[in-house]
C-alpha cells in the first residue's frame, strides 16, 4: 500500500538557502536573498524529493543569468541586493511552484539573434516585437 506522507513546502525550500549563500560567496559582484513563500503548503514528500534537482538548476540559472552585478543594478535604479522568490501555492488542487527574480529579464533581441545563428528560426527582416 502506498501511503502518502505530507510535509510542508518549507521543508524543501529552506534547503536552498545555503545554495544561495554559497553563490553569494563565490560571486563577489552579486548579492542575492532568497525569499520563500508558501512554506506552509502541504506536499507529498516523494514529490518534493523529485523536485529538488530541477529546482536547484532553476535557482542556479536565476542567480547566474537573471541577476546582474551590483554595480549594474545600482546604475539601473535597483537595490544592490537582488531577490529571488521561490513560491508554492495550491491552485485548483494542483501544486504550482514559481521562481521569479528581480533581474533585467530576458533580452528578446539577443535570444532571437542566437536562434537565427543556430538556425532555429529563419532570418527575416521583421523585428522581435513580432515574434
Amino acid at each position: 500500500m502506498n501511503q502518502w506522507r505530507l510535509v510542508t513546502f518549507g521543508l524543501l525550500a529552506r534547503r536552498f538557502l545555503p545554495l544561495i549563500e554559497n553563490l553569494n560567496r563565490r560571486y563577489d559582484d552579486k548579492s542575492v536573498v532568497l525569499e520563500i513563500q508558501g512554506e506552509e503548503v502541504l506536499v507529498d514528500q516523494v514529490l518534493l524529493e523529485q523536485l529538488q534537482t530541477p529546482l536547484t538548476h532553476l535557482l542556479n540559472n536565476a542567480f547566474d543569468h537573471g541577476i546582474t552585478p551590483r554595480a549594474a543594478r545600482v546604475d539601473n535604479g535597483k537595490p544592490e541586493t537582488a531577490t529571488i522568490v521561490l513560491k508554492a501555492a495550491m491552485e485548483q488542487n494542483q501544486l504550482v511552484i514559481t521562481i521569479t527574480d528581480d533581474g533585467e529579464g530576458i533580452n528578446l533581441e539577443q535570444v532571437y539573434r542566437v536562434a537565427v545563428e543556430v538556425r532555429l528560426v529563419p532570418c527575416e527582416s521583421r523585428g522581435v516585437s513580432q515574434i
